[in-house]
């Protein structure tokens, strides 16, 4: 589990391997992608240009890695990523 408010932007903390995480994000001002993890150990993004308040669990086949990366900010946003399906 990671969690916390951006100062700025850039990739936040890592969370897994899991095959689903819960990501929420209150937001300030900004953008944020969500960005898997290859064998490579290279960084995809998988969901790009979240902009709005964010709760939905995300899964994979198999298991993996995911962080959040900050694109854009103007303003705080808290965020949360929590291994597995938990939505509270």
């Amino acid at each position: 589990m990671a969690t916390g408010t951006t100062s700025g932007t850039g990739a936040l903390a890592a969370v897994g391997p899991n095959y689903k995480f819960a990501i929420k994000m209150d937001f300030g001002t900004g953008s944020v992608d969500i960005e898997e993890k290859m064998p490579s150990g290279n960084w995809i993004k998988v969901v790009t240009g979240i902009t709005a308040d964010y709760s939905n669990v995300w899964e994979s086949p198999a298991m993996t890695t995911i962080r959040l990366n900050v694109t854009a900010h103007s303003s705080a946003i808290e965020w949360a990523v929590i291994p597995g399906d938990l939505k509270s």
